[in-house]
């Protein structure tokens, strides 16, 4: 029954299931040697299933809910065989099996198609994690396109992209923040002379975001908070020594700038509680 299940739409499923448990024998069944309680159990799993999927995946719903309108019918019919009782439960069964299984591939379709479009925005600019995600890309369409897929095993891979894009982009992240480092920790060079006061705020900066990017427990927002930091340190600085502003105002001005852990700039101490970056520091505000 599965690989003709399989292989059929499901509008067409519900009509074939439809057509063969309005078509049950008519011969007169003994009502003391036949067992609803299997078929009974199956129609209530059914219906709780179509209601859960109702709004998600109407469709699929809509399916499920004339496959159990004609399974009811066999419940109800007096005349109704075991044979074609057990007939019903099974496909009343299996119908929700593959309505599952419909569901679980649809959901795996769309997470290759996210990773897809993500490979698609690092293609030629980060080639080991391009390299990560075509394989990544390729070992999910292995078990999308297997027809034979079981339901968990859908489930399970259509997690694998959403998490494999999670890593990767902390990996680019990271590579992002090294690179803003080695300019930063470059301008520092060319300046540390000439504006001490400046150079000094900068090397704090760069000292924090060395050690962000060193901890692996960290996560693609943390190197992203860090790069933009850093980066708009960078501007600040080179703005004071290219205009010729006083270099110790201008690093003290430069340290009086707090940075909360989403990024946003504060112009002074904060007054509320929390984390801030200040000055390449971590301030806890009690």
């Amino acid at each position: 029954m599965k690989k003709i299940f399989s292989n059929m739409k499901p509008a067409r499923m519900a009509i074939m299931l439809i057509l063969a448990l309005l078509t049950v024998q008519t011969v007169q069944a003994d009502p003391n040697t036949t067992d609803k309680t299997a078929l009974a159990a199956a129609i209530s799993e059914a219906e709780t299933y179509s209601g859960s999927i109702q709004k998600s995946n109407p469709n699929e719903a809509k399916v499920l809910a004339s496959i159990i309108d004609g399974c009811k019918e066999v419940q109800n019919n007096a005349d109704a065989t075991q044979s074609d009782i057990d007939f019903a439960t099974s496909a009343i069964n299996e119908s929700v099996n593959q309505c599952k299984i419909a569901i679980a591939r649809n959901a795996l379709s769309t997470a290759i198609s996210e990773a897809e479009e993500y490979y698609n925005s690092i293609k030629g600019k980060y080639p080991e994690q391009e390299q990560k995600m075509a394989a990544l890309i390729g070992n999910c369409k292995d078990i999308y396109n297997d027809p034979d897929a079981i339901v968990e095993l859908l489930e399970f891979t259509t997690a694998i992209p959403n998490e494999g894009i999670k890593q990767i982009k902390t990996e680019v992240a990271r590579i992002d923040l090294a690179a803003a480092i080695s300019e930063a920790e470059e301008y520092y060079t060319s300046i540390k002379e000439s504006s001490p006061c400046i150079a000094s705020v900068l090397q704090h900066i760069i000292n924090t975001a060395k050690e962000i990017k060193d901890d692996d427990k960290l996560t693609q927002s943390d190197m992203e908070f860090a790069t933009s930091i850093l980066e708009e340190v960078m501007k600040q600085a080179k703005d004071a020594v290219d205009t010729g502003i006083n270099t110790v105002n201008a690093a003290s001005r430069m340290a009086e700038k707090y940075y909360d852990l989403n990024g946003r700039r504060f112009n002074g101490k904060p007054s509320a509680k929390g984390v801030y970056i200040n000055n390449g520091n971590k301030i806890v505000m009690k």
